[in-house]
């Protein structure tokens, strides 16, 4: 454990960070002043850049070989959703999700949740950049989570402020969408068939949302991620290889599980 601490110490100190702003965030003081409760959720996104162009510098270039000079330089763009784009939609969801939570005990949890998403997704970050900027299996799994775990403060969001149905859905489409088109990017199926796979799938998601648009503020959230889950981990099977339907029955029934046990709430 030391050890880990010693080796990951700047990603320990960023996490620390990182809690003590989503704790200044669900503060009364805070959250009744928009202005602040604004800048604080902004000085945390600075945080977490300031982080990640610490660690760019520090690991984004390296010899070809220990006998020449010449410098690889990771490819930015290639990487702009997992490295740029998706911590940012992390921490705004986070933000949303906070300020209009009323229940204390459900934020105290979101806020661990997050603390150690963060933390795991710095750790890929810096291990991808140490190893030739290498995504592992593992490195698909913290974003797979991370995704699941924004569509579910996504959902929860749009069904607190109380926007128009029909604005919900299209949201919800759209980041459906986004989502499944990074996995495909991810694994390098970005074809005709498999964008209309995936428009298909979102279809599918916003009619759950559509149908269950009249539950509650909390099982409405729970019923649509679950959706979106066996979309993701349905994908995630499909893209190792599996072609027998055993292979998916596993992610079936953890979603009919979760779903029993969110209706039986």
């Amino acid at each position: 454990m030391f050890t880990l601490i010693k080796q990951f110490k700047r990603e320990f100190v960023y996490g620390s960070y990182i809690f003590l702003t989503l704790e200044l965030l669900v503060t009364r003081q805070f959250t009744v002043t928009p202005l602040l409760y604004g800048l604080t959720s902004l000085l945390g996104l600075l945080l977490i850049y300031s982080w990640f162009v610490t660690t760019l510098k520090a690991f984004g270039r390296k010899k070809v070989s220990k006998k020449s000079a010449t410098l690889m330089y990771v490819n930015l763009k290639s990487r702009l959703f997992s490295y740029v784009i998706m911590p940012v939609t992390l921490w705004l969801s986070l933000a949303l999700f906070l300020f209009f939570n009323e229940n204390a005990y459900i934020s105290q949890i979101i806020i661990t949740i997050s603390v150690v998403i963060y933390f795991l997704l710095m750790l890929r970050i810096r291990s991808s950049l140490e190893k030739l900027y290498f995504v592992d299996s593992m490195t698909r799994f913290v974003y797979d989570f991370i995704n699941i775990f924004i569509f579910y403060m996504l959902v929860s969001v749009l069904n607190r402020v109380g926007l128009d149905d029909r604005i919900m859905v299209l949201m919800v489409f759209l980041f459906t969408i986004l989502s499944l088109h990074h996995m495909l990017y991810a694994h390098r199926k970005m074809e005709l068939e498999s964008t209309l796979i995936a428009i298909l799938f979102s279809l599918a998601v916003t009619l759950v949302t559509w149908y269950t648009r009249g539950l509650n503020i909390y099982m409405q959230p729970a019923l649509v991620t679950s959706a979106y889950y066996l979309i993701i981990s349905t994908w995630n099977v499909r893209f190792s290889g599996a072609r027998k339907l055993e292979d998916y029955i596993p992610s079936i029934m953890y979603t009919l599980m979760a779903i029993i046990l969110i209706l039986s709430l």
